[in-house]
């Protein structure tokens, strides 16, 4: 009896699973699968950065939700506003906002202040120049760029840097969605270093 199960098992599995690689062979991409819920509704199919008008502004990408977050980012607590519109309640804890780097070996901060100056190349060097001491070409299109070697800009907290890479100040855009929160922390070290500032 057992001998005629594990046949009859056999020939069935070997069955359902020449059924299974046909239905994945032989799939057509453009025809719509076999439907078992015939009440359900549909929407339209958009193609990716494609066009939609639907949506708003008409296109198929849109920006994420207000208040998403991308996975490993971190929670900031501040308002989402620019550092020179802060609250003095608020301009005091981002001053007392200390970075992941105050209790870090030399070694670990030597590692991260290349990578650092990497990300200061790729995000700030095109505004603040190499090393942020100016010089770059878009400052005549934008004066006021600050020198980020001068005795006000080491006078910064790395918290108050933090704020005003995360958010920007007056005229600089925020830059959250550029640098990921350890990003930006690294860009400090580097420019803390190229400061002589101790973080």
């Amino acid at each position: 009896m057992n001998y005629k199960l594990t046949i009859l098992s056999a020939v069935l599995g070997g069955l359902a699973l020449a059924w299974a690689v046909a239905g994945l062979v032989g799939r057509d991409g453009t025809v719509r699968n076999r439907e078992v819920f015939t009440e359900m509704q549909y929407s339209v199919a958009a193609e990716s950065q494609g066009v939609n008008e639907h949506l708003p502004g008409g296109l198929v990408e849109q920006p994420p939700a207000e208040g998403t977050k991308y996975r490993g980012q971190k929670h900031y607590a501040l308002p989402a506003v620019k550092w020179d519109k802060l609250s003095p309640e608020d301009l005091a804890r981002a001053k007392n906002n200390t970075g992941p780097y105050a209790m870090a070996s030399q070694e670990v901060r030597d590692a991260d202040a290349v990578k650092g100056e990497a990300l200061f190349a790729k995000a700030c060097q095109s505004c603040h120049g190499a090393a942020g001491a100016l010089g770059a070409p878009v400052e005549k299109f934008y004066p006021g760029i600050a020198n980020l070697q001068t005795a006000a800009a080491k006078a910064y907290s790395d918290g108050e840097l933090f704020h005003i890479i995360t958010h920007g100040v007056r005229n600089m855009p925020g830059h959250a969605s550029i640098l990921k929160t350890d990003e930006r922390w690294k860009v400090i070290l580097y420019l803390r270093k190229v400061q002589g500032v101790k973080p």
